[in-house]
């Protein structure tokens, strides 16, 4: 399928920008999946970046202040037609 993630950078008070990405994923479901997958990987080998689908993200903005995995600052995949709001 084709997909759209779309990221949220912020430190929550002084910066704020959405990003979007292409991607082709068999489902969004799969794709936010293996997106947690990356990131748990990267925290248990304690890294600073990791790499998902060819584009490389910072660890730590992904995770609340323990360094655990922060689903709400995820990336949002949608398929093309959602996108659009079709």
């Amino acid at each position: 399928m084709r997909l759209v993630m779309i990221v949220h950078f912020t430190d929550g008070y002084t910066y704020s920008c959405y990003e979007t990405f292409p991607v082709y994923y068999e489902s969004t479901e799969k794709a936010l999946v293996d997106f947690e997958e990356e990131l748990t990987n990267a925290l248990n080998k304690k890294v600073g970046e990791f790499e998902f689908f060819g584009e490389t993200f910072v660890t730590y903005d992904f995770v609340r202040g323990d360094y655990s995995p922060d689903p709400s600052k995820f990336p949002e995949f949608l398929t093309i037609d959602e996108w659009f709001g079709s």
